[in-house]
């Protein structure tokens, strides 16, 4: 069964673009008639694939499987996507811990700190 890692070409000189993406998955049957946003539905297929392969996505667009010769940009692609789960990470775990807080009876409302608009 064709997935969307097939699709895919290994190498950072052969990266696809997402909407070429799209479109190969389209024409291969892999997003449903049905599927409006067929862009969200491909990054969707990607995130899933990214549990099993790995595929990098480079800043000026175009996705690829690496090759051993794509070390360095496989080793910025690691750092950039650590960081950001950091970051996201961070998010939720503030979130968590007004949620703890307004569960607990320690907050009463949910105020906005210093340097927010409104």
């Amino acid at each position: 069964m064709l997935t969307i890692i097939d699709l895919i070409p290994s190498g950072k000189e052969c990266a696809i673009s997402r909407e070429r993406l799209v479109q190969k998955a389209d024409l291969a049957g892999l997003i449903p008639h049905e599927v409006k946003d067929k862009d969200r539905y491909v990054r969707l297929l990607i995130s899933e694939a990214r549990n099993h392969d790995v595929i990098v996505s480079k800043p000026s667009g175009g996705y690829y499987v690496p090759k051993a010769a794509d070390l360095p940009e496989l080793q910025i692609y690691v750092k950039q996507e650590k960081a950001r789960a950091f970051d996201i990470l961070a998010t939720v775990s503030y979130a968590e811990r007004v949620c703890e807080d307004l569960l607990h009876g320690r907050l009463t409302e949910v105020k906005r700190n210093a340097g927010s608009n409104g």
